[in-house]
């Protein structure tokens, strides 16, 4: 398996289940996929202690990175546009 193109650009789970499921308090240090990093910036929204994110693609660890710095830098009409 190649480790080095992205294999998810959009993540399609509902994240309502991930918050019902987990349950997160502002004392919680969750773990999660990176993935294409919705579900992780998602989580952030509980507002838990930490949010780690980890993925053996970095690609998709990059693809993260990539979605964080556009929603702090870009307008938001600008960060669809490179959805």
């Amino acid at each position: 398996m190649g480790y080095s193109i992205i294999k998810y650009s959009v993540v399609w789970e509902d994240l309502d289940l991930l918050f019902n499921g987990l349950n997160i308090t502002p004392d919680d240090n969750v773990l999660s996929i990176s993935s294409a990093g919705d579900n992780v910036l998602g989580l952030l929204l509980k507002e838990p202690s930490s949010v780690t994110a980890i993925d053996m693609n970095v690609s998709q660890n990059f693809l993260l990175e990539l979605k964080a710095a556009a929603i702090k830098e870009l307008t938001y009409s600008e960060f669809l546009s490179i959805l």
